[in-house]
């Protein structure tokens, strides 16, 4: 008798419905940034061009692109975040305010952004306080050597078994992952700090170190702007160290992440410096 009141009961319809909601049962973390329409994405202020930097001379201009202060913001960063906010259905929003690549991390993990893309390191100061997502780009790291004072030290550097190396000077750039990775790894060195790349790589060509510990990506860059620069300076990749690329979210954002994992992983990407290069890079 009870069975038949229950049947009874879902046919004048009193019992619970089971009609199909007409909105999608969005995760929380990715309804959140539907409800506000917009996707917040942090970057470094400056420019890394390939990543992002202003197209001034309008060279590629069929490049997915933002306007920033007038002029066109291109590069794969940039492709990238419009994708994802174009898969989201949602306003892309730029905040390139952060001064550094920690605060850029630092804006995610406070919740002033949503995710950062801005050509972010996985290193494990960082992971202390933002989820990375699985790499979009894989850089081979080595040094950027003077030809120079590698001859006048009477033995070439050789990566491989680290020979060459003791003692000797190297540079990097303050408030990177190079600077928290290379003082571990070039520990019987003189790491020298400098507060950004145009400085270091002046330092580098006058021959005030031996080298810079930097990606192949930005000295084949430089390398295509300047050939003469193959006369000076060479690169020898560290075996084993790759530089892995990551979008960076919040750690109380897994759904979030989730959704940027599929989206790399649908979309095949994982680039190397030359793809970069020859997609997203302008010789000035």
């Amino acid at each position: 008798m009870q069975r038949l009141w229950f049947l009874l009961v879902l046919l004048l319809g009193f019992g619970p419905s089971l009609a199909i909601p007409a909105e999608e049962p969005w995760a929380p973390g990715v309804k959140k940034i539907k409800d506000r329409g917009k996707l917040v994405v942090a970057q470094l202020k400056g420019v890394r061009p390939g990543f992002f930097g202003y197209d001034d001379h309008n060279r590629s201009p069929e490049s997915a692109s933002v306007t920033m202060d007038g002029k066109r913001l291109t590069g794969f960063d940039i492709e990238l975040a419009k994708g994802i906010a174009g898969v989201l259905g949602v306003e892309l929003v730029l905040d390139r305010t952060p001064a550094t690549f920690i605060d850029v991390c630092r804006y995610v993990a406070l919740g002033r952004a949503d995710v950062g893309i801005s050509k972010i390191t996985m290193t494990p100061y960082r992971a202390q306080f933002v989820r990375f997502t699985q790499p979009y780009a894989r850089l081979r790291t080595g040094l950027i050597i003077n030809r120079l004072r590698e001859s006048k030290s009477g033995r070439r550097v050789n990566l491989r078994t680290m020979t060459g190396l003791a003692g000797a000077e190297i540079g990097c750039i303050q408030g990177t992952s190079f600077e928290e990775l290379g003082k571990k790894i070039f520990h019987q060195s003189k790491m020298k700090d400098f507060p950004d790349e145009t400085t270091m790589m002046d330092a580098l060509k006058a021959g005030q170190m031996l080298a810079v510990y930097f990606d192949e990506f930005e000295i084949k860059r430089r390398l295509k702007e300047n050939p003469e620069l193959n006369l000076h300076l060479r690169f020898e990749a560290l075996p084993g160290k790759d530089d892995h690329k990551c979008l960076v979210v919040a750690p109380n954002n897994p759904d979030l992440l989730e959704f940027l994992n599929i989206f790399l992983i649908q979309r095949g990407i994982l680039y190397d410096a030359d793809t970069i290069l020859a997609s997203y890079y302008t010789t000035p």
